[in-house]
């Protein structure tokens, strides 16, 4: 019969359940990223000023020049999306690990780590589609200032707590020795036949001499 992964007590580790939070509170926060602005470019010209920003859906620009702005065949948010739900699903297994059969154990240690590589790996993604328009151009006529936006910190900062909580539930079983044999007990020792057969159980006979 399984037993229960926290057959040690009645409630996941203090560290797991706080690992737990943090995969949580990484999910959220990552939701959140995908609403928020990431990169804004103002450009001021002879005739007025204008502005767009970036997000993880695409971008919005100022009412004079969103009809000329296509919309976006890369939808960045989709991958940050089911990190977060992977994160919110880990979390869950973990809370309820002591009701769980021994089998989750591997696979909820395992979701934690590919669902917190997912959403940095999503991050740092981004991260390197934004590094070239980070730079501000004057060329007389029109100036462009280039300012990163509140979207990419919460971002970063979902990164970083989903890493931690995705190291703080691991729990994997500490592996156990095998007990020595009873005082008077038989000792087998099993001996490799060299010409391929059967291993061949020998008998020790001198287990329970020493008395």
């Amino acid at each position: 019969m399984a037993l229960p992964i926290g057959e040690d007590g009645p409630g996941p580790r203090p560290w797991r359940t706080v690992g737990a939070v943090a995969l949580a509170v990484g999910a959220v926060l990552a939701l959140v990223a995908t609403r928020l602005p990431l990169l804004r470019q103002d450009v001021r010209f002879a005739e007025g000023r204008s502005w767009y920003e970036t997000g993880l859906w695409g971008t919005n620009a100022s009412s004079d020049i969103s009809s000329g702005l296509g919309s976006s065949p890369v939808r960045y948010g989709v991958p940050v999306v089911v990190a977060a739900v992977l994160l919110v699903v880990t979390a869950a297994l973990v809370l309820g690990a002591p009701r769980l059969p021994a089998r989750f154990a591997a696979p909820t240690n395992v979701c934690a780590v590919l669902a917190a590589f997912l959403l940095t790996g999503s991050g740092w993604t981004v991260g390197q589609v934004l590094l070239p328009s980070l730079r501000n151009e004057d060329s007389g006529f029109v100036t462009v200032t280039t300012s990163l936006r509140e979207g990419v910190w919460v971002l970063a900062l979902a990164c970083v707590v989903a890493l931690a909580g995705g190291l703080l539930v691991q729990d994997w079983p500490a592996r156990t020795a095998a007990p020595p044999p009873r005082p008077g007990a038989a000792v087998v020792h099993r001996l490799p036949d060299d010409a391929g057969g059967p291993v061949i159980p020998v008998p020790d006979d001198t287990a329970g001499d020493d008395r």
